[in-house]
């Protein structure tokens, strides 16, 4: 058996993203990250991130080019008037 795990293991292909370019704000984010554990720093807990938070925030960044309309236009658009008899 592990022969056979050892022989499908070379078989996979090798780092999909090898040889494209790190970007310089990412890989200054890198550096001061493992400064910081060097230093003795941890992060939080996958169990204690904020998910919630974190998708809010990534729909936001995704959405911020979106038009904008106010409450008030929005409120008149969805009540629809009455008919008074």
């Amino acid at each position: 058996m592990p022969t056979k795990v050892a022989q499908r293991t070379a078989e996979l292909p090798g780092d999909p993203d090898e040889g494209l370019a790190v970007k310089k704000s990412l890989q200054a984010r890198l550096l001061r990250q493992r400064k910081a554990v060097a230093a003795g720093a941890r992060g939080v807990a996958l169990d204690e991130v904020p998910w919630e938070d974190f998708y809010d925030s990534l729909l936001a960044r995704q959405r911020e080019k979106e038009p904008r309309e106010t409450l008030d236009s929005v409120r008149q658009r969805l009540v629809k008037p009455t008919r008074s008899n």
